[in-house]
């Protein structure tokens, strides 16, 4: 068999859970919770609905460890419309906060205004706040967002975990509706194209599902398969089941106006999935005094009078015995055919469970080893440091010692005075007296130079004259003149540098840049 989908039914604004159901193509396993308020018995209905889950799984053949989809009811989930900017969960929560200092300035100044925070009422305990869609709808419009108080979703999830149960992904009834009835959904329309030819343009489409065990009419806006508004409402109810008025048709359609209005876009297909008229009912009023009252659902009728409030649409009846079940159905059907498909990224789908505590304790146990392998590394290079340590400090005695040996310290002589002089006697004959050498006889070099630098039509750049080398640079246009410069420096009588052969010669323009470079005579420098 294969897995089933888990269907919670939940009361009290989604705070308890009331109820659970696991669908499969060929089953539909119920089980109702015991009556209790407080949270004690909340806690021990979450525990005995994860025990009755995992021995329905381990009765039904199948997968025992997991099943694809945890659908969450409608009951206290809120959807409604806000800004773009204003769809994070932080904006949200920011404007419920402020929701009653707002309420008492009004209550001083005496107006009113309606706010996003008074459409988001402060939900019991743990909410999910979920952004639609926006990309169907027109530019600049509003944006739906989802908040679903998942307190009782989050305590099964982590129960079922610590059973060893994994949970695919977790989604609410609307999601599962618009999915499931939207003939443009992409599941449908592969199925339908295969057929016959159709429009490649999908319109919205709305999809009005009755619940007859809780008495709603549950409504979603999607294109394509994806939702993009959502909202249900209680219909009246008798003995028998549902009751079904004119007036709640004309009130489903007014809520439309208002998403319409807001969104910019509206239904241009409905899907109405009703269910069988074994036990189900239908009124009218005629007039103030005459009520006609059908007993079992007249579809007919039904389409005609939601035709009479919203006729820009074509409206599709289609009749289950169980309209929820048969939503169940169709998704599992699609979950068959494309497992392992989702990457839907949520709070609960995404909720840590044994996986991430066991991959936490290996990534601790792989730090823990890593620790102590550098502790164990640095343990043995500060042992190896200290050893080495020892033995330059041995060495370094031994050293001394044996210097002290040979030359015993001035400190510890009774004559320390004579014993230095002694010594530098010693030095002094042993190297012989120091040796200075002359310096440069660089003015005179300098005086002799410029005499021969005095001739016209040179431009002199630099003279440099260091220790070791003689550099002069200087431009002249004539090639010649630069020539003679040449064999005027090195012909110099008496002079202490040796300058070169022939100068380095660059052309700069109509300019030559002469650079003349000697050395300093050895026997003269030595002198």
């Amino acid at each position: 068999m294969s897995d089933r989908i888990c269907y919670l039914e939940r009361t009290d604004r989604g705070l308890a859970l009331s109820g659970i159901r696991l669908v499969s193509t060929h089953a539909d396993d119920h089980w109702d919770a015991t009556a209790g308020g407080s949270p004690d018995a909340v806690l021990q209905t979450i525990e005995d609905a994860a025990v009755w889950i995992r021995q329905r799984l381990k009765a039904g053949g199948g997968t025992s460890k997991s099943f694809p989809v945890l659908c969450l009811d409608t009951d206290g989930t809120i959807c409604t419309w806000t800004k773009p900017e204003d769809t994070s969960p932080e904006m949200i929560a920011a404007a419920i906060d402020q929701l009653d200092v707002d309420q008492d300035d009004d209550a001083l100044e005496g107006g009113m205004h309606s706010s996003m925070g008074e459409r988001f009422p402060d939900l019991p305990l743990e909410v999910n706040y979920e952004s639609l869609s926006d990309e169907q709808t027109s530019d600049g419009s509003r944006r739906a967002v989802v908040a679903t108080p998942d307190i009782s979703a989050r305590l099964l999830i982590d129960q079922l975990d610590s059973m060893g149960i994994r949970i695919g992904r977790v989604e609410n009834l609307w999601t599962m509706i618009a999915m499931g009835w939207d003939p443009g959904a992409p599941h449908r329309s592969s199925a339908r194209d295969s057929q016959r030819v159709v429009s490649t343009d999908d319109p919205v489409c709305g999809c009005v599902l009755m619940d007859p065990n809780r008495a709603r009419l549950i409504w979603t806006w999607s294109k394509r398969g994806q939702l993009i508004a959502a909202g249900s409402m209680r219909v009246g109810h008798d003995s028998e089941g549902p009751v079904l008025h004119e007036s709640d048709i004309a009130r489903l359609c007014a809520d439309w106006l208002g998403w319409a209005a807001q969104l910019g876009v509206a239904p241009m297909r409905v899907v109405m999935v009703l269910p069988e008229s074994d036990h189900q009912s239908i009124s009218q009023s005629k007039t103030e005094d005459d009520t006609e009252i059908k007993r079992g659902f007249d579809h007919t009728k039904i389409g005609s009078m939601f035709s009479s409030h919203w006729p820009m649409a074509t409206t599709d009846l289609v009749i289950e015995a169980d309209p929820i079940l048969a939503t169940l159905r169709a998704i599992h059907t699609i979950e068959d055919t494309t497992k392992n498909k989702n990457t839907r990224d949520d709070q609960l789908t995404n909720r840590p469970g044994r996986s991430h505590r066991s991959m936490y304790r290996w990534a601790a146990a792989a730090l823990i080893f890593a620790g102590t392998a550098v502790g164990w590394t640095a343990m043995t290079l500060y042992g190896q440091g200290s050893e080495t340590l020892k033995e330059a400090k041995s060495a370094r005695a031994q050293m001394i010692d044996q210097i002290m040996k040979l030359q015993p310290p001035v400190a510890d002589l009774r004559l320390p005075t004579a014993e230095l002089q002694a010594r530098l006697s010693r030095l002094v004959s042993s190297t012989g007296p120091m040796q200075v050498t002359a310096p440069r006889p660089v003015l005179e070099e300098l005086e002799t130079v410029s005499f021969v630098l005095g001739m016209s039509g040179i431009d002199i750049d630099t003279i440099s004259l260091t220790n070791t080398l003689a550099t002069l640079k200087i431009r002249t246009q004539d090639l010649a003149l630069a020539e003679q410069i040449n064999e005027a420096l090195r012909s110099i009588e008496g002079s202490h540098i040796q300058w070169r052969a022939s100068p380095d010669l660059t052309k700069r323009g109509v300019q030559i840049e002469a650079t003349f470079t000697g050395t300093w005579i050895r026997e003269e420098s030595s002198s």
